[in-house]
């Protein structure tokens, strides 16, 4: 990219375009009227790498649905070059922040049965399918994994029906396990958008008002809650 024959010692800017991780010899070649053939870089090397060093939360749901991050060193800041699997699923990449050290992912709808639950290693892949090290602090057979678990609620019915009164669509949801008060503890989401939450009335009971949908009918419809899908979704 650039040669500074005035500094001392000289100096010149090359751009990397990335590796897969290993470390590397460099071989720097001269040709001019003074300088010749290959240089003396005996005492260089270059190391590539990308390590994983925590996963948050490190269990959910086994059907899928668990929002996880991920921190480490050296992740693409682009979020299209990243690939997350936890097991047999892939993690769909939200964001990456612009220093590479933070990854945001949703666990798509796995193929796991309820009766699944167990702990899967989670891989992330870097641009070209290259994996991250894993550095998170733990021995090998405990190290990134991530523990799938029968999930906490139950879906048994989504009904909407219309108020009148405030001219709006209205969703309630009936099963189990929900935290009673909380509206922060589940979220309906359809074709990507967040509706409102309205109430969590009981530990059997939401309702959601519908505020922005993209079609007149929808097959994707998800319902997170704190460790993922619900048993149902």
């Amino acid at each position: 990219m650039s040669v500074n024959n005035d500094s001392t010692p000289k100096t010149f800017t090359v751009k990397f375009n990335g590796a897969p991780p290993n470390s590397y010899e460099f071989l720097v070649t001269a040709n001019s009227a003074s300088k010749y053939g290959r240089l003396s870089t005996s005492m260089i090397s270059f190391s590539t790498s990308s390590t994983v060093t925590s996963i948050t939360p490190t269990s959910g749901s086994v059907l899928g649905g668990s929002l996880l991050t991920i921190t480490g060193t050296n992740f693409s800041p682009v979020a299209s070059d990243m690939a997350v699997k936890v097991g047999d699923a892939y993690c769909r990449v939200l964001s990456v922040n612009a220093d590479g050290t933070e990854i945001t992912c949703r666990i798509l709808p796995t193929g796991y049965a309820v009766t699944d639950a167990g702990s899967v290693d989670l891989i992330v892949f870097l641009a070209a399918s290259f994996e991250a090290t894993c550095n998170d602090g733990n021995d090998a057979s405990s190290a990134c994994k991530f523990t799938y678990e029968t999930p906490i609620a139950s879906i048994t019915t989504l009904t909407p029906s219309f108020d009148a009164t405030s001219n709006t669509l209205i969703m309630t949801m009936v099963g189990s396990g929900f935290t009673s008060g909380d509206i922060s503890s589940v979220s309906l989401v359809i074709d990507g958008v967040t509706q409102m939450t309205r109430s969590v009335d009981s530990d059997t009971q939401a309702i959601f008002t519908i505020t922005d949908v993209k079609n007149t009918s929808s097959q994707d419809v998800n319902v997170y809650f704190a460790d993922g899908f619900a048993a149902g979704f």
